[in-house]
């Protein structure tokens, strides 16, 4: 089973319906009706060795990127209010307490920008370092989901692509100076969360966050909504980091922009009508396509449909 398999056969065998359920299991985040109010609840975990290396992250960045990698989800859903997380940190035996300490640090640091507080959480001896951390959130406005994209609509993205791939290509290759933009962009992201509720405001149609790559978040919302995309490759937004980083070493930039994880920016889609007021509303955002409605995901290159390797990130 890949991993698109098992959140399937999870979904299908626990998956519930209740009156009080506003968003149920396949989105970015839960969210349920509580007290007059509309919650939002999320889970990520960031496991050594798969999310990261104590080679290459410091104790600080890893409990700032567990933090984040959450509020992203909560920012996929529009215009979400941090509230509270809960923290499970699974630690090898002899971790020194300076290590600890650190890795605490980095949470702080990041609920104190985004104001949340932790809440709690647990703790256990493991082979490896693992955080898990589940985040609380109030909805300010109705949650955005997945669902909802129509054929004709645009489809925009937030920030820049590729930077966290090409970040984490420089770790596996042992480049750490001259690069820190595209090493803080993989070792210490930030969620969208105010370009989230800023985009709430234009009536979106559909939105997720970037986890495991352009393309295969362009799947997940292509199998949602039975639809597809046309996406203009040369539109795609690229820092001048990035490209200077694929020039020097002959990387086909657009291709490792389709392909690499862990940007953590928004992907929404929008009719016309409201992306002329969007446009001019917020700063950093960038049309890369359209909503078709065959059910499939062409990218075009000078107007031509262009083959680009794309294979994106699957735990399995």
């Amino acid at each position: 089973m890949n991993e698109a398999d098992i959140i399937s056969f999870i979904g299908n065998k626990f998956a519930a319906k209740n009156k009080n359920i506003i968003v149920g299991f396949g989105d970015d985040t839960f969210c349920f009706k509580s007290g007059g109010k509309v919650l939002a609840v999320t889970k990520d975990m960031l496991v050594e060795n798969t999310h990261f290396k104590t080679a290459w992250s410091t104790p600080f960045e890893i409990g700032y990127k567990a933090v984040n990698v959450n509020i992203s989800d909560l920012a996929s859903m529009g215009s979400v209010m941090p509230l509270y997380i809960l923290v499970g940190l699974g630690i090898p035996k002899n971790t020194k307490q300076s290590y600890i300490k650190g890795i605490a640090t980095g949470i702080q640091k990041a609920c104190k920008e985004y104001g949340c507080i932790v809440a709690g959480g647990d703790t256990v001896r493991a082979e490896k370092i693992t955080i898990s951390v589940t985040a609380v959130g109030e909805c300010l406005s109705s949650p955005i989901t997945r669902r909802g994209a129509k054929a004709g609509d645009l489809i925009f993205v937030t920030g820049t692509l590729g930077d966290s791939a090409a970040g984490l290509q420089l770790l596996q290759d042992n480049k750490k100076s001259g690069h820190k933009y595209l090493l803080s962009r993989h070792k210490a992201p930030k969620a969208r969360l105010k370009e989230g509720a800023a985009i709430a405001k234009c009536n979106p149609s559909a939105m997720m966050d970037i986890s495991d790559g352009l393309h295969e978040s362009l799947k997940i919302m292509s199998a949602t909504n039975n639809l597809g995309f046309s996406i203009t490759a040369e539109r795609l937004p690229l820092s001048k980091e990035f490209l200077k980083y694929c020039k020097i070493n002959k990387i086909d930039p657009y291709a490792l922009a389709i392909s690499g994880g862990e940007d953590f920016e928004l992907l929404f889609t929008i009719s016309k009508a409201n992306a002329k007021p969007l446009q001019a509303a917020i700063k950093g955002i960038t049309c890369i396509g359209e909503v078709i409605k065959d059910e499939d995901i062409r990218y075009l290159f000078n107007g031509k449909e262009t083959k680009v390797k794309h294979t994106g990130f699957n735990h399995f």
